[in-house]
């Protein structure tokens, strides 16, 4: 025979239960434990997501920088080059003009 007394876990389910016992208190209790398991995992998930996020964006921006480093020390390079190329050229112009400035010195002298 059913018992018209019903627990809070038995309302919330919407069923009607028997005289409270050992078993149903269990029962109730692992509901609840359940549900606080349910949240602390929600809870584990987002905080998880969050991490991870945070680790990617800071592995993107980890690459990012070592991309522009790797272009500044590039751009460092090819500009070292352009300023020994013309000190190159600078030096080949001097050159020829001394060596036309000395033969016209000798034509002169002769």
């Amino acid at each position: 025979m059913l018992s018209l007394s019903k627990c809070i876990c038995c309302f919330l389910l919407k069923c009607v239960c028997a005289p409270l016992t050992q078993s149903h208190h269990r029962l109730g209790t692992q509901l609840t434990k359940k549900r606080s398991n349910k949240k602390e995992f929600q809870d584990l998930v987002e905080e998880l997501s969050i991490d991870l996020v945070n680790k990617e964006v800071e592995k993107e921006a980890e690459k990012a920088k070592r991309t522009a480093l790797d272009e500044h020390a590039i751009l460092h390079r090819v500009t070292a080059m352009w300023l020994g190329l013309g000190m190159k050229e600078t030096f080949a112009e001097w050159k020829t003009w001394v060596q036309r400035r000395v033969s016209q010195v000798d034509r002169d002298n002769i």
